[in-house]
């Protein structure tokens, strides 16, 4: 009703404009001589069609023609309408004397009086609202949030009137128990509140009023929790595809991985279902937080014609089992008599004639398939001595969740692993690197079909640079490792340069953190003496660099790694860019990294925002702080692909904060663990974050930790990678 009455009031507003100008041309106005009563006094209940408030106006004249000119406020403002409580008479004006109501006046619900005057013809009318005799104050409702299964709770009504009087009106999904209504003080209402069925929190109303209308009355918000199952599906769900070719096997998608996590009990059982019998979710059951696979049943697909098919994944939570957590799943199945469509995607980085260009350089951008990608592809156009063509230079390593900017625009199989990268060393391209290169994308579909992604023309510089180079050889790129493991690779400073033979320059990161590893330096290698030879480069008779890690202190799971160095110069670089896999099962001395995956997004974003400190600085060097102070907002920050963020966090020290964070990815609506390069150091606040180079878009993290009073706090953080 109150969205109606906006509009009405505007356009009333605007006649009665018009309707003064009016009068005020033809010299009718002044022809109203009085309003009987001389002040219209209206109940603190209000009125209604059945018991309206009504005044006559007194002309002068059977001709003489009036209506409502303005509104004066108690504070002696005027407007063109009327406040909210009093809404608009009826007649709005007439010729000759009238009689006119207010009709719709809502209940004074808050005590004071109002008062304000009407003018009509050119004469005034005070009109009062009498103080509600029986103000009635509500308390905050117990429980503070009512779970998503539905429950039972109560709040308290009191005055400080006498003799008084209150009644309810339940809003949408409750129900009062007792205390419907009352005449002693204080009073507990009791209610039951419906299951949420939703895919969001929602809050509940009663209504309490001490008239006996409670139109517009005060109400008691209860918040509801959505659905407890929570997980990391897209927006628009999962979709696979499989095509039948006139001859040979078929072609099929590739799993999906599914995080699934319990807003409401972190370690709830859950039980999973599909509609359709093609449609299969492993494992079927389990508690949060868990990890499930979605694929297609061989046999039921076999017995499917072409043609599109949709069904759902429902996931249901023992504490809420008749509410479900419904995942769309698409599935398309074409032949040799339909067609497919080969990948697409997008070549991003390096960007189009880049100029001096140096060292390892990333190329990446995303692809996507109607069926699913097999692999991406990086060549370079052949130079001067070389045959004419393309040559290979590597596969892009494509990462889920690398690319939520893909995801959110694009449906297709495997989207959620769009983003791929590869880092090109561009030393030891021929002329050492130097010059004009051109360097082409493919993507290559499960049936073989190849797309260009994109050609970019780049100038590389070497010979000009001042940084040290080198690479990365152990571990491989995507390689699993297991206890001690001996991580090996190369560097060289620039001509004219050296690195520390004592390898003192050379630091370890590991998942964006330094560590306190030593690093073994001047070990021989002479395939590359014979690129970078000795005395022209330094260091060229032991370039090899050795790292020992004993992997049993990390977590297993997906790690990043990365080498930072500093020539005798002082100039540092970053060498290297890898992901790799630590499964040490139960030899592991680190708790798995489970724990973030707990939460539902939901939940988190509903806890209080802190007022927060934040210190921040940028780079691979360590170099000074700089303070940020977030307040009640997002921090945001924005970093070019592959430059290295560190965080200190509203820390103890500086707010008396209590106790550790937790960090958060929020994907999806699961606030799960973090991206690969990103770490929190939860003793000191430090967050941490050394962007691989195939993710770009903008992340949504959100620290949270338990304050001083014993509620837990968020302090939310947004990231975007791309260009500065």
């Amino acid at each position: 009703m109150r969205a109606l009455r906006a509009p009405a009031l505007a356009a009333l507003a605007a006649l009665s404009v018009v309707w003064l100008r009016t009068d005020t041309a033809f010299g009718r106005q002044g022809c109203v001589t009085g309003f009987t009563p001389a002040t219209l006094s209206i109940p603190a209940s209000g009125a209604t069609v059945t018991a309206p408030a009504t005044f006559s106006v007194q002309t002068s004249s059977s001709t003489c023609t009036w209506n409502w000119e303005r509104t004066q406020l108690s504070d002696g403002t005027f407007i063109n309408g009327f406040p909210t409580w009093l809404n608009f008479p009826s007649p709005f004006g007439a010729t000759g004397p009238a009689s006119v109501s207010f009709s719709n006046v809502l209940p004074n619900h808050a005590g004071p009086a109002r008062n304000l005057t009407l003018f009509f013809g050119g004469q005034p009318l005070p009109v009062t609202q009498a103080a509600n005799p029986c103000p009635l104050t509500l308390s905050a409702p117990t429980p503070a949030s009512m779970p998503a299964n539905g429950g039972t709770g109560s709040f308290l009504v009191n005055t400080s009137g006498s003799p008084c009087s209150y009644r309810t009106l339940a809003g949408a999904g409750v129900t009062i128990l007792s205390g419907a209504t009352g005449t002693m003080f204080p009073a507990t209402v009791t209610f039951s509140v419906d299951a949420n069925t939703s895919q969001q929190p929602v809050n509940r109303f009663v209504f309490v009023s001490s008239f006996e209308t409670v139109f517009f009355a005060p109400g008691v918000a209860i918040a509801q929790n959505g659905p407890p199952v929570a997980t990391d599906a897209p927006p628009q769900g999962f979709v696979f595809a499989v095509h039948r070719p006139s001859s040979g096997a078929q072609h099929v998608s590739a799993p999906e991985p599914l995080r699934i996590t319990n807003g409401e009990n972190p370690t709830a059982a859950w039980t999973a279902t599909t509609s359709e019998p093609w449609l299969v979710v492993s494992p079927a059951s389990g508690t949060s937080p868990a990890t499930a696979t979605i694929s297609l049943d061989p046999a039921a697909v076999a017995v499917l014609t072409r043609g599109t098919y949709v069904g759902t994944l429902n996931i249901a939570s023992s504490v809420a089992p008749n509410i479900t957590r419904s995942i769309t799943v698409q599935l398309r199945i074409t032949d040799a008599t339909s067609m497919t469509q080969p990948p697409s995607g997008f070549l991003d980085i390096p960007v189009q004639g880049a100029a001096n260009l140096s060292g390892a350089v990333a190329v990446g951008g995303w692809a996507a398939d109607d069926v699913g990608i097999a692999r991406v592809l990086i060549f370079r156009d052949s130079v001067s001595g070389e045959p004419t063509g393309e040559i290979f230079l590597g596969d892009g390593t494509r990462v889920r969740g690398a690319r939520p900017d893909v995801v959110a625009q694009v449906t297709a199989p495997g989207v959620t692993s769009a983003g791929w990268g590869l880092m090109v060393l561009s030393n030891v391209l021929p002329n050492g690197g130097n010059g004009i290169f051109t360097l082409s994308a493919y993507a290559e579909d499960v049936e073989g079909h190849r797309s260009l992604l994109g050609r970019k023309t780049v100038t590389f510089n070497n010979v000009g640079s001042t940084l040290p180079f080198g690479t990365i050889d152990r571990p491989a790129q995507g390689a699993t490792v297991s206890g001690t493991y001996n991580n090996q690779g190369w560097i060289l400073a620039q001509p004219g340069q050296f690195i520390p033979f004592d390898g003192s320059t050379i630091r370890l990161f590991i998942d964006g953190v330094a560590q306190p590893h030593v690093a073994g330096y001047g070990f021989a290698r002479p395939d590359v003496a014979a690129l970078f030879p000795f005395p022209t480069y330094a260091n060229a008779n032991g370039p090899a660099v050795q790292f020992t890690v004993d992997t049993r202190q990390f977590a297993d799971g997906l790690h990043t790694i990365v080498w930072v160095v500093a020539d005798g110069a002082g100039v540092i670089e970053g060498i290297g860019s890898r992901y790799f896999t630590i499964q040490n099962g139960s030899a592991s001395q680190v708790a798995a990294l489970t724990t973030a995956e707990a939460r539902s997004a939901a939940a988190v974003r509903a806890l209080p925002q802190a007022t927060a400190l934040l210190w921040e600085r940028l780079g691979l060097d360590q170099g000074p702080w700089s303070l940020r102070f977030a307040g009640g907002a997002t921090h945001e920050i924005r970093l070019a692909r592959g430059e290295r963020v560190e965080v200190a966090l509203d820390t103890w020290l500086w707010s008396k904060g209590c106790g550790p964070h937790t960090a958060y990815l929020m994907t999806g609506d699961v606030a799960g663990p973090l991206p690969p390069g990103a770490s929190l150091d939860a003793e000191h606040s430090l967050f941490s974050w050394l962007p691989p180079i195939e993710f770009s878009g903008t992340y949504e993290f959100v620290f949270v930790r338990q304050s001083c009073n014993g509620r837990e706090e968020r302090i939310p953080l947004r990231v975007t990678l791309g260009s500065k």
